[in-house]
C-alpha cells in the first residue's frame, strides 16, 4: 500500500503516493499511526512521543522531527498536553482537578443574576478591607447567594 507521507505523518493513502508503507493495521485510524521511515508505528504502542506545538495545536510524532519535544507520555494522555514557556508537558492531577473547579465555578456563577453578582462581590471586598463602606448587604440575600453557588 501506497501513501502520501509529510515528516512522519500519514496524509492520505493512495496508489500514487510516495510511500510504500505496507499494510494497514485493522481498526486503526490515520490520526494513530505514524511512518518512522521503515515500519509503520502505532502511537498506542509507544511510552515517549515526539510532541510538537503548532499555532497552540498539539502534533504526536513517533519520531523527532524539527520543533519536536520527547515526552513521557502514552497516546491516551494526550488531552493532558500543555505548554509552559517553551516546554511540553503533560498537566498534573492537581492541575487538571484545579482547572475542573474553575469551570464548575464559572458555570455556577453564570446562573446568578448581575445584581447577585454586585452584592457578593461587594461583601467580599468589604470582608477582605478592600473597601470600608457603609452599604448594608441583608444577611439573607449573601445567603441566598451562597446556597446557589453551594448547589
Amino acid at each position: 500500500m501506497r501513501a502520501v507521507v509529510d515528516q512522519d505523518l500519514i496524509i492520505h493513502i493512495t496508489e500514487r503516493g510516495d510511500t510504500e508503507i505496507g499494510r494497514l493495521p485493522k481498526g486503526v485510524g490515520l490520526e494513530r499511526l505514524r511512518w518512522d521511515g521503515s515500519k509503520i508505528v502505532d502511537l498506542a504502542d509507544l511510552d515517549k512521543i515526539w510532541v510538537e506545538c503548532r499555532n497552540g495545536v498539539f502534533i504526536l510524532h513517533a519520531v523527532e522531527v524539527p520543533g519536536s519535544q520527547l515526552v513521557k507520555m502514552k497516546y491516551a494522555d494526550r488531552k493532558r498536553l500543555t505548554k509552559d514557556g517553551d516546554k511540553i508537558r503533560l498537566k498534573t492531577a492537581a492541575e487538571i482537578e484545579a482547572e475542573a473547579k474553575e469551570e464548575e465555578l464559572k458555570a455556577k456563577l453564570s446562573k446568578l443574576s448581575l445584581d447577585d453578582i454586585r452584592v457578593a462581590l461587594v461583601h467580599l471586598l468589604k470582608a477582605t478591607n478592600i473597601i470600608s463602606t457603609t452599604v448594608s448587604i441583608p444577611t439573607e440575600k449573601l445567603q441566598s447567594i451562597a446556597k446557589r453557588l453551594e448547589e
